[in-house]
């Protein structure tokens, strides 16, 4: 979660951690393990429903691990608070036009809508603050960091060395 973070500063760490005091469970359980979609190949098949909410049935969340990480990919991952946007070295420059009204994803610093359906089916998706990561550029570091399952097996063994009981 952002709010567990070393990053960020002392200001926003507060804030997460009142907000998470107010949450319900599912909520918890998203800042815990966030989702994580490629949102690549479902842009480029954008469905044409009326409903936000039934362009999650679109979605198809790949694994928390840099594995996902290719570099002809664009990712979005939500951690309760924040959208994550990561793009790979090799993002379609005529889908980030489509998308985002730029032909590389390099220039943005910010979202906008635009009347495509493209731009309008990422945009039902952000919630929070938005923030971008690209390949191996500064502040990968951050995206990276909420990658749990990169990490999770060597947590899951430290876990298991502390609860055991000592042979003495």
């Amino acid at each position: 979660s952002t709010a567990f973070n070393p990053g960020i500063s002392f200001d926003e760490r507060s804030a997460q951690m009142v907000q998470m005091g107010q949450k319900y469970p599912e909520e918890l359980i998203k800042i815990g393990y966030p989702k994580i979609y490629e949102m690549t190949k479902y842009l480029q098949n954008v469905p044409n429903i009326n409903s936000n909410d039934d362009l999650y049935n679109y979605l198809v969340p790949v694994n928390l691990n840099e594995y996902e990480m290719k570099e002809n990919r664009f990712l979005l991952l939500h951690d309760g608070f924040n959208t994550f946007l990561w793009f790979g070295e090799k993002f379609d420059n005529q889908l980030c036009k489509a998308t985002f009204g730029f032909p590389s994803a390099y220039t943005l610093n910010e979202i906008h809508l635009i009347d495509t359906n493209e731009s309008r089916a990422l945009y039902s998706l952000i919630k929070g603050n938005v923030r971008f990561f690209y390949a191996a550029r500064s502040g990968y570091q951050l995206f990276t960091d909420r990658l749990i399952e990169d990490f999770y097996p060597a947590w899951l063994e430290k876990v298991h060395s502390i609860s055991l009981p000592k042979n003495e």
